[in-house]
């Protein structure tokens, strides 16, 4: 912020230079979205918008899905690569199914791509419609301050393929209690004639008295307390079959008389 103006200039006019020759240094992108100096963002998310343009996204959309990744994208030191695997599922992803994306954002909220397997996001886009078959949900959390949700691929892997045949899958994100609770009622819409949700995967940090789903930014709405589970166990519909399953992957949430027992 103390640098003189045309000191500015010279390093601005570097690294949009350097960002051309290097447009997935997601290090560099990341200190210009974090800087105080204007000219060095707006060349960050001017990079930004020409990794994703090529999948579709409009120069608008940018900021927010910039965000998610963010929030989403663990410390600061794993970051980059959580930017980094993001863009190379969505380039294996758009290959396949040109569009399935903002298809996918628009009706799971998914954003932070790299945590997932790829074919399991196609078959997804794929089954949209499938009202034959019996689902259950795998929904994570937006929020993940250590990046653990890009840990899981291999067990979500397993999950396909041990129910193949016999389950659909269906993976979102959630930002926060509303925003959760929108999303069951989308669900139960769409495929509530049929069936109801036989399962659940809810990954979410927490502790004992808590989950949490949305990001710093979304004060008041992004933890679910116990009193919010009792709140809601009275509602006038199920969303859930009879004794189906729900697993929260959440630090602490088995604890005795903790959210999970609850």
């Amino acid at each position: 912020a103390s640098q003189t103006p045309e000191r500015v200039s010279g390093y601005s006019d570097y690294l949009a230079q350097y960002l051309k020759g290097n447009p997935q240094d997601y290090g560099v992108i990341l200190e210009c979205v974090a800087s105080k100096i204007p000219k060095l963002t707006e060349i960050a998310f001017g990079q930004m918008g020409e990794n994703l343009k090529k999948f579709g996204f409009e120069e608008k959309e940018i900021p927010l899905i910039v965000k998610k990744w963010t929030w989403g994208g663990g410390s600061y030191g794993f970051m980059p690569e959580a930017f980094a695997r993001n863009i190379n599922t969505l380039e294996t992803i758009e290959k396949e199914r040109p569009g399935m994306a903002k298809f996918l954002m628009s009706k799971f909220g998914i954003y932070n791509f790299g945590r997932y397997p790829e074919n399991l996001l196609i078959k997804q886009y794929d089954e949209y419609e499938n009202q034959d078959l019996p689902y259950g949900v795998v929904i994570f959390s937006e929020d993940d301050h250590n990046a653990v949700y890009f840990d899981y691929k291999d067990e979500l892997e397993k999950i396909d393929k041990d129910l193949a045949g016999k389950y659909l899958i269906r993976i979102a994100e959630s930002g926060g209690k509303k925003d959760l609770m929108r999303l069951l009622v989308r669900l139960r819409l769409k495929y509530g004639k049929n069936h109801k949700i036989s399962f659940g995967i809810l990954g979410a940090h927490g502790n004992k008295q808590l989950i949490t789903l949305g990001n710093v930014d979304n004060k008041g709405d992004r933890e679910i307390f116990i009193k919010n589970v009792i709140k809601y166990g009275g509602r006038k519909y199920n969303i859930f079959e009879e004794n189906s399953t729900l697993i929260l992957l959440s630090c602490e949430a088995g604890a005795r008389e903790g959210i999970g027992e609850t």
